[in-house]
């Protein structure tokens, strides 16, 4: 009997590496765009607001996505939908490559790949939510995030001297197929079943489902803490930009915000799967946004040098992988099982928390050229502690966390 139940728990663990790596075909496409774009670009004396331009395009399709995700949820397996946007975002990506030197068809190009990618994470965490148990959340969310972290910084690295050593139609190809290679990792998992909604039941009864859904104290609230600044650490978009605030050179800027933030992240999702299979998750994703403000605060009443920059950093850096992991269980959670709009749910779940990324990264950004860095810390710990205050308040008063917040695994059936 204990070989047995080592035996059943060590599968368990597998199934849950083996869902979290693969959704590294999300981190490829994003290091591909966040890296190589900028690399390859500025290659050709292109301008740094062209290639911010570029950048931003190729990423609308991370907050615009849920718009066509309703699709993802009818007709076809999840297998299905994971096989064709890992395709259509390898061959894109493989096309993109073979581009690189036509502007234009070069960003078309590489966000068809970034749709793709999203596409790929949506079908692949709702097929992730039915596929094992909700105990496992908190670690499918370290062993995910873990993968992106590695996937995004390896690949586009790679993607660069690729087509620097390489022709550059065997690069394109070689990039394309790395992107597919996390398909194996599916093959130990049964096929999901078909849906029976069709694409036009789905889209016809969209809202009044999400409006059902918001009348739930636990999805309502859960949808607050993506929107709200408790837990967004924005500050993570500038801090390569502030190496002058503290008399940081530049290539310690690059490095410590390279390597070793992607270390500080990867330590800090390990502590995340940790907290988020012992505590409410909901609880943890909302809590843990005042250790980002604490970096911050103690960052702004500490001298500004560069050993302040590089602990602070690395701190905040840590804290975020916390984040990281609260986030993708706190959102499966809210997802729950047998939900036919999985797909689409996880799609508005995550365009919500790129919100408060977005605005926040501005009122910080106009709060450091207006006032001064200090100012720009204030204002980035002050709102994430107003909000985690708010928010922590409302999940003690409507009992979140003090149960599941969907139903038993013991009484839903696999989709």
């Amino acid at each position: 009997m204990e070989h047995v139940a080592v035996t059943i728990v060590r599968s368990r663990k597998s199934r849950v590496l083996a869902m979290g790596f693969a959704m590294c075909p999300l981190g490829f496409v994003f290091g591909f765009i966040n890296t190589a774009i900028p690399i390859l670009l500025a290659a050709q004396n292109v301008s740094v607001h062209v290639i911010a331009n570029v950048s931003v395009i190729a990423f609308l399709p991370t907050s615009l996505g849920f718009l066509l995700c309703p699709i993802l949820d009818v007709r076809f397996t999840r297998r299905f939908y994971i096989i064709a946007c890992a395709l259509l975002s390898g061959l894109t990506l493989a096309a993109a490559v073979m581009e690189y030197r036509h502007l234009i068809l070069f960003t078309a190009l590489s966000t068809v790949s970034c749709t793709g990618a999203v596409f790929y994470g949506n079908a692949l965490g709702a097929w992730q939510v039915d596929a094992l148990h909700s105990d496992d959340f908190g670690w499918l969310g370290t062993w995910t995030n873990i993968g992106n972290l590695g996937a995004a910084g390896t690949f586009g690295s790679l993607a660069v001297h690729l087509i620097r050593w390489l022709p550059l139609p065997l690069a394109a190809g070689l990039l394309g197929a790395i992107i597919l290679l996390p398909l194996v990792l599916l093959v130990i998992f049964p096929a999901p079943i078909i849906p029976h909604r069709t694409a036009a039941d789905t889209f016809r009864t969209l809202f009044r489902d999400i409006y059902l859904l918001l009348r739930q104290p636990a999805c309502l609230l859960g949808l607050a803490a993506f929107l709200l600044p408790c837990s967004c650490f924005a500050l993570s978009n500038l801090f390569s930009g502030l190496g002058a605030d503290f008399n940081a050179p530049e290539s310690y800027v690059a490095n410590i915000s390279g390597i070793g933030v992607a270390i500080a992240c990867s330590l800090g999702t390990l502590l995340g799967g940790v907290l988020c299979s012992r505590y409410s998750r909901g609880v943890v994703y909302v809590a843990i946004g005042l250790g980002g403000a604490a970096c911050a605060i103690g960052m702004m009443l500490t001298p500004h040098t560069v050993m302040v920059f590089t602990v602070g950093m690395l701190a905040y850096s840590f804290f975020q992988g916390v984040n990281f992991t609260a986030f993708t269980s706190f959102m499966l959670d809210l997802t729950g099982k047998h939900n036919p709009l999985a797909a689409t749910q996880i799609a508005v779940l995550t365009a919500a928390a790129n919100v408060p990324i977005l605005y926040m990264a501005f009122f910080d950004g106009h709060a450091h050229d207006r006032y001064g860095l200090n100012a720009m810390f204030a204002v980035d710990a002050g709102a994430s502690i107003a909000a985690a205050a708010l928010l922590l308040y409302l999940f003690r008063k409507f009992h979140i966390g003090k149960g599941p917040l969907t139903q038993p695994d013991a009484v839903i059936a696999a989709s």
